[in-house]
């Protein structure tokens, strides 16, 4: 349920990417499965909702608007 951020690196299939989190080396570290929306070379915040022996799973959030007006 942890949020990160997630450094997108590959589309596999529409609506799924493959990244990484900025404590994974690439090519030694597993990798994060992202559903949802994103371009490679983009960081999405997502959270996490699987968890295997390697690699996570997580679901892409809704990107955050830093221009939008506080309330």
């Amino acid at each position: 349920g942890r949020v990160v951020e997630v450094l997108l690196e590959e589309a596999v299939a529409p609506g799924e990417l493959i990244g990484r989190l900025a404590t994974q080396a690439p090519e030694i570290d597993g990798t994060v499965l992202v559903r949802g929306e994103g371009t490679p070379g983009e960081v999405v915040r997502a959270r996490i909702v699987d968890a295997d022996v390697y690699d996570l799973r997580a679901e892409a959030l809704p990107a955050v608007d830093s221009t939008a007006p506080t309330p």
